[in-house]
C-alpha cells in the first residue's frame, strides 16, 4: 500500500481502498484471465500475491521464481516482474530510479537531493534520509564508487556504499534503488503504526505489546470498544492522507494473546 501511494500508482490504491481482492487483480494480469476468483482459483492467487507484495522493492525473476515460484520455469519468472513493472504498478519503478539517483548524487556532490518527499543529505560521517514522515533514517560512511551494469559489464555507473552492523561484524552494504526504498516504505509503515499507538493510549487503551504490525492492548473489561480501537487506528496521518495510503485495520478481543 505504501510503495504504491508513494508511487502515484493510485489506480490500485483505490483498489485496495474499496476492499477489492488485489492479489486476484494482479493473477489477471499474469495470467490473462478475467475469471479468475480468490476460491476457485488459489494457486493463481497465490502468484498474484508474491507479486503485489514481493516486486515492489526491484525483485528480480530468479529472486521471484525462487520466493514464489519454483514450481515454474525461469521465464514465467522473468514474465511476472514484467507485468508488475510494465502493467500492473508501472509507476513504482521510478520510485527507485528517483531515490536511487538522489541518494547516489547527494554522497557524490556532498550537496542534499530531493526525491518522492525524501530529502537525502551529509551529516557528520552520515548519509540522512528524511522521509515524509518527518523522521531521518541514517547510513553510516557513506563512500561514493562504481559498479558495472549485470546485463553490461562495460557499462560503468556513478553508485555508494555504506556500512552497517551485522551480527556484531560491519558490513559494507551497495545502495540501490530496491534497497532505499523499502527503507523508506517499511519506516512509513512503522511510523503509522507508532503514531496510532500514541493516539491508542491518549484514548486509555494502554499498550502492552506489539507484534509485527498488530498494536495490543489491555483496557479495563467494561472498557472494551473495537470499534474505537479500529476507528482510532484507521485515522492515519497528515502525511498519510497527503501520499493517499489507504488504510486499513482487523482488530478482536480475548482474554489471551492469539494470531
Amino acid at each position: 500500500r505504501t510503495v504504491l501511494a508513494m508511487a502515484g500508482q493510485h489506480d490500485k490504491t483505490k483498489l485496495m481502498a474499496s476492499g477489492a481482492d488485489v492479489y486476484i487483480d494482479m493473477a489477471k494480469s499474469i495470467f490473462k484471465r478475467n475469471d479468475l476468483t480468490k476460491e476457485a482459483n488459489p494457486v493463481e492467487r497465490q502468484i498474484g500475491k508474491g507479486g503485489v507484495l514481493g516486486l515492489g522493492f526491484k525483485l528480480g525473476d530468479k529472486g521471484f521464481q525462487e520466493k514464489f515460484a519454483p514450481q515454474y520455469p525461469l521465464e514465467f519468472s522473468t514474465n511476472v516482474v514484467r507485468v508488475y513493472r510494465k502493467e500492473w504498478a508501472p509507476n513504482v519503478p521510478d520510485v527507485w530510479y528517483g531515490l536511487e539517483e538522489a541518494a547516489c548524487r547527494t554522497v557524490w556532490d556532498k550537496v542534499p537531493h530531493e526525491a518522492y518527499g525524501t530529502l537525502y543529505q551529509l551529516e557528520d560521517g552520515w548519509l540522512t534520509a528524511r522521509i515524509p514522515s518527518g523522521r531521518k533514517l541514517w547510513y553510516w560512511n557513506p563512500q561514493p564508487t562504481r559498479k558495472q551494469m549485470p546485463w553490461d559489464p562495460t557499462d560503468v555507473r556513478p553508485a555508494w556504499t555504506y556500512q552497517a552492523l551485522k551480527m556484531g561484524v560491519w558490513k559494507t552494504i551497495d545502495a540501490f534503488g530496491g534497497l532505499l526504498t523499502e527503507n523508506v516504505v517499511q519506516a512509513l509503515a512503522r511510523d503509522l503504526l507508532v503514531a496510532a499507538m500514541f493516539k491508542l493510549e491518549a484514548n486509555n487503551f494502554q499498550i502492552v505489546l506489539t507484534v509485527h504490525d498488530e498494536a495490543l492492548a489491555e483496557p479495563e473489561e467494561d472498557r472494551i470498544d473495537e470499534l474505537a480501537f479500529k476507528q482510532i487506528m484507521c485515522d492515519g496521518t497528515t502525511w498519510a492522507r497527503e501520499l493517499g495510503i489507504p488504510i486499513n485495520v482487523e482488530t478482536w478481543a480475548g482474554e489471551r494473546y492469539r494470531k
